[in-house]
C-alpha cells in the first residue's frame, strides 16, 4: 500500500497527503506509458502517446517521450515486460488513487477542507493527529487559529503547494476513470479556483490568490505574522518555485484532460446528467482552465529562473555569490529555507517534485552551475531524508545518465521515499525522470564554472535595484546587511549579527543569530573584516552614552542583571519587552510598539555580578539543561522514529512533539 491508511480516511495535514497522492498518480501514470511500450511495436507507439488537434497537429504527449528513443525504449521494454504489475496491482492501485482523491473533495475526510467567508478560501480544518485519528472534528478546527499546523494552510499559507498535488492526482484519475471525472469535476473546480480564480465575477474567490503579475512569480505566504499581530516586515515571500510551477502545471493538466473527456461525450452514447449544451459549456470551461495553466505555468517558470535561480540576468549584487535563492521576500532574498539552512535544503526545495515540466524549469546553464555545490553538501543525512534525488536528475540532465541510475540503485532504499524530502518521490518516477532525459552530443561538466565564465559576478549596475535589500548569504545564515539597513541600525561593532526579522527584531549578537520561529528568523551582519573600528573608541562611547543620556531606559533590575547576554562595555541598552526583547543595542531604545516596548540600562554591577556568579552556575546550568531535556524530551521510541509521523532532520530539528497542537512539529529547541 503507497497510501496510508489514515491518509485514505482523509486524516493528517493536506500537504504530505497530496505529495502521497500525486506520487501514486505519477506511477500509474508511468505504468501506462510502459505498458503501452511492452505490448506495441514503434509505429503503434507513437500514434498511441501522441495525439492531435482537429486541425492535424501535433498537440504534444502525455508523457513528454523523447521520439527518437522511441524504437530503442520498445525493444528494451519487451525484455522485462514480463516484470511490470499485473492487472489486479494497477487495478488495485487505481482504486487506492480514487479513494485518496475523493475523501477531501466529497465532504468525509476527518480533517476537512472548509470554506471561509470572510476571506473568501477553502482552507484545511487542521488535524491534532493521534494513533492515526484526529483528536479532533469540526468545528473544532485549530488550524483557524494556529498558524504553525498544516504548514499555516488555514492562515492561507501555500495554498497552492497542497492543493496543486491534490489537483494533479484528480487529473491523473480523471484520465483514468471518465465517469468518476464528470461526478467530480465541480469539485476539483473548486480546489483551483481557490488558488488560481481568473474570474472578476466570482465572489467566493479572490482573483489569482497567490499570483504577482508584476513580477511573474507567486507569493506562498497567507496572513499570518509574527506573535499574531505584527506583520513581517520583509513582506510577502515564496520558498519553493518548483512546487508552484508542479501547482500550475496541475491545473494544465487537468484542463487538457477534462476537454478531451466533454468533447469525446455525446447524449447518444453516454449515460449522465448532463446534456449536449452543458457538456459543451464544460468542454469550453475546460478548455479555459487548459490556457489558464498554461500561461501561469510559462509565466512561473520564467520568473523562478529569473528570481530563483538567477541564472542569466544576474540581478543580485555581486556578494550574493550562490546561484540558487532559498526564499524571495518582498525586499529581500535568504540562502536558507523555513526548516533549515544547510545549502543542500536551499538546492533541494527548488527542484521538487519531478514532473514533466521540471524539464522547461531546469535550464543546462543552471544545472551546471549548482551541480557541484549541491552535492558537495550532500552528506549521509542529505542522501538518507532523500536531498539527493535533484542531484542526480541533475546528473542526467548533464548528460551523465548511467552513472545517474547506478547511484540511484546504489543509493536509494525504500526508507529514501518515506522522508519528508522524498516522500513525494519514488524509485519508479525517479528512474523515469532519469532515463527520459534529452540525449546531448556531449555530456557537459559537472564542475563548476568559474565566475569569469558564466558571468557571476559580471553584474550591470542599473539591474541592481536590490542593493537596498538585506542580502544573506550561505556561511553561517547572516550575511551583509544592506548599507541603509547598517546606517538605521543601533547595534555595536562588536556585536555586528543583526536580527531583522522575528520576535528579536534589532537584536544585535557577536555570534550569528540561531535562526528559529521562537527569537530570529531573519539575520544579517553589519561586520566588515577588513575595516573594525578600535574596541576602545567603541567602550568609550558607549560609556559616555550611559553617563550623558537622558532616556526612558532606567536601570536594570538585579534579576535582570542576572540574566541577559548584553556586552555591557559596548551595547548596554536592553530592550526588557517587545518585538525586540532581549536586544541589546549602544544607543538608548526608542520606544515604539513596532521594536521595543521597554528598556533599561545595565551598569557596571551588573557586569561585576554576572561575572562572580558564572564560575558556580556554569556547572549547575549545564545539569539543569541536561535534566530538563531529558524530562521534557526523552529519547523518542524506535517505533515513533520510523513512523510517518517523523518528518524531522535530526541534525537541525531533532525535538518531535507527538502530542498537542504542534503534533508532529519539528524543533531545533527543547519544546
Amino acid at each position: 500500500m503507497i497510501i496510508p491508511d489514515y491518509y485514505l480516511r482523509g486524516v493528517g495535514d493536506t500537504y504530505f497527503s497530496g505529495k502521497m497522492l500525486a506520487k501514486l498518480a505519477r506511477i500509474i501514470k508511468i505504468y501506462q506509458e510502459m505498458d503501452i511500450l511492452c505490448s506495441h511495436d514503434s509505429k503503434s507507439v507513437q500514434q498511441l502517446l501522441y495525439y492531435n488537434n482537429n486541425d492535424g497537429k501535433d498537440k504534444g504527449s502525455y508523457f513528454s517521450t523523447n521520439n527518437n528513443n522511441i524504437q530503442d525504449a520498445v525493444k528494451a521494454c519487451h525484455k522485462v515486460q514480463h516484470k511490470l504489475p499485473t492487472k489486479t496491482q494497477v487495478d488495485q492501485a487505481i482504486d487506492q488513487l480514487r479513494k485518496g482523491v475523493e475523501v477531501w473533495l466529497n465532504g468525509k475526510a476527518q480533517s476537512l477542507f472548509v470554506y471561509d467567508s470572510k476571506w473568501g478560501g477553502l482552507v484545511s480544518c487542521g488535524c491534532y493527529f493521534n494513533h492515526g485519528n484526529c483528536d479532533n472534528s469540526y468545528p473544532n478546527c485549530p488550524s483557524f487559529s494556529d498558524p504553525g499546523l498544516n504548514f499555516g494552510h488555514g492562515f492561507y499559507n501555500d495554498h497552492h503547494f497542497h492543493q496543486g498535488y491534490h489537483i494533479y492526482a484528480a487529473a491523473v484519475l480523471s484520465s483514468i476513470d471518465h465517469d468518476w471525472a464528470i461526478d467530480y469535476y465541480e469539485h476539483v473546480k473548486v480546489l483551483i479556483r481557490d488558488i488560481a480564480n481568473p474570474s472578476d465575477s466570482d465572489s467566493f474567490f479572490p482573483k489569482f490568490r497567490h499570483k504577482d503579475w508584476f513580477l511573474g512569480s507567486s507569493w506562498a505566504s497567507g496572513i499570518a505574522t509574527i506573535g499574531g499581530g505584527v506583520p513581517f516586515p520583509n513582506g510577502r515571500n515564496q520558498e519553493s518555485s518548483s512546487e508552484c510551477v508542479a501547482a500550475y502545471e496541475a491545473i494544465g493538466l487537468y484542463g487538457a484532460v477534462m476537454s478531451d473527456i466533454f468533447a469525446s461525450r455525446t447524449d447518444g452514447d453516454v449515460k449522465d446528467d448532463l446534456h449536449d449544451d452543458q457538456r459543451e459549456k464544460n468542454w469550453q470551461t475546460a478548455q479555459d482552465i487548459h490556457q489558464l495553466g498554461v500561461i501561469l505555468t510559462a509565466t512561473e517558470i520564467s520568473a523562478a529562473q529569473r528570481y530563483w535561480h538567477d541564472s542569466k540576468n544576474h540581478i543580485y549584487p555581486e556578494n550574493y555569490s550562490a546561484n540558487v535563492v532559498g526564499i524571495v521576500w518582498s525586499t529581500m532574498i535568504q540562502f536558507q529555507t523555513w526548516f533549515g539552512n544547510a545549502p543542500f535544503l536551499v538546492y533541494g526545495i527548488q527542484m521538487l517534485p519531478l514532473t514533466v515540466m521540471s524539464e522547461s524549469l531546469f535550464d543546462l546553464q543552471w544545472l551546471q552551475q549548482v551541480y557541484e555545490p549541491f552535492s558537495d553538501s550532500c552528506n549521509q543525512n542529505c542522501v538518507d531524508d532523500g536531498w539527493s534525488i535533484p542531484i542526480l536528475a541533475a546528473m542526467a540532465s548533464l548528460g551523465h545518465l548511467e552513472e545517474a541510475i547506478h547511484k540511484a540503485q546504489d543509493t536509494l532504499t525504500d526508507k529514501t521515499f518515506k522522508t519528508a524530502a522524498g516522500n513525494g518521490h519514488s524509485m519508479t518516477n525517479t528512474l523515469w525522470y532519469l532515463s527520459t532525459r534529452p540525449a546531448l552530443e556531449k555530456p557537459l561538466s559537472l564542475k563548476k564554472k568559474k565566475s569569469s565564465d558564466n558571468g557571476q559576478q559580471q553584474h550591470n549596475p542599473s539591474n541592481n535595484h536590490h542593493h537596498q535589500h538585506t542580502i544573506v548569504d550561505s556561511k553561517n545564515g547572516c550575511g551583509l546587511c544592506s548599507k541603509d539597513f547598517c546606517d538605521k541600525s543601533r547595534c555595536p561593532d562588536d556585536a555586528p549579527y543583526i536580527c531583522s526579522q522575528g520576535p528579536a527584531l534589532n537584536g544585535c549578537s557577536k555570534v550569528p543569530w540561531t535562526l528559529n520561529p521562537l527569537s530570529c528568523t531573519v539575520c544579517c551582519s553589519c561586520g566588515n573584516d577588513d575595516d573594525q573600528e578600535d574596541i576602545t573608541q567603541t567602550t568609550t562611547a558607549a560609556n559616555k552614552n550611559v553617563d550623558d543620556t537622558d532616556t526612558a531606559c532606567k536601570s536594570c533590575t538585579s534579576e535582570v542583571c542576572s540574566n541577559h547576554s548584553c556586552n555591557i562595555e559596548s551595547a548596554p541598552y536592553l530592550c526588557t519587552d517587545g518585538p525586540a526583547k532581549d536586544g541589546c543595542a549602544r544607543n538608548p531604545w526608542q520606544i515604539v510598539n513596532e521594536v521595543c516596548h521597554e528598556c533599561c540600562i545595565l551598569t557596571h554591577g551588573c557586569e561585576q555580578e554576572d561575572k562572580e556568579s558564572v564560575a558556580q552556575d556554569d556547572d549547575e546550568q549545564q545539569q539543569n539543561e541536561n535534566q530538563h531535556i531529558e524530562e521534557s524530551c526523552p529519547l523518542c521510541t524506535p517505533e515513533v522514529c520510523s513512523s510517518q509521523m517523523n518528518q524531522c532532520n535530526s541534525n537541525f530539528n531533532p525535538f518531535l512533539c507527538i502530542k498537542g497542537a504542534a503534533v508532529g512539529g519539528c524543533s531545533g529547541t527543547v519544546w
